[in-house]
């Protein structure tokens, strides 16, 4: 089957909340504790980006982390419903139409 061709369906999955109790409040996502923590690295492992956020807070933060610094985004739910959907369209359009030689 073309991988580009399926659609997408995602079943939200329980947030990864650390044991110890000072750090009860945070919440991080994935498929396991492990993935969470660990975050999606990209640009060949240089980068590391993160997802995040406290259960008093009504918002997520998206961190990407390189060599040259930190940039943090506070995204609520609708934007991160948005960029949910950018991404998805963004991994289809590669996966259905690969790359172009530049004009």
């Amino acid at each position: 089957m073309n991988k580009a061709a399926t659609v997408f369906t995602h079943a939200p999955r329980r947030p990864i909340t650390p044991e110890e109790s000072q750090h009860r409040m945070q919440r991080y996502y994935g498929a396991d504790q492990k993935e969470g923590y660990s975050g999606v690295h990209a640009n060949n492992e240089a980068m590391l980006v993160q997802l995040f956020r406290f259960a008093d807070q009504d918002y997520a933060k998206l961190e990407i982390l390189a060599a040259f610094g930190r940039m943090t985004a506070y995204l609520k739910p609708d934007a991160l419903r948005e960029l949910a959907r950018r991404l998805i369209d963004a991994a289809h359009d590669i996966e259905s139409n690969g790359t172009e030689a530049a004009p």
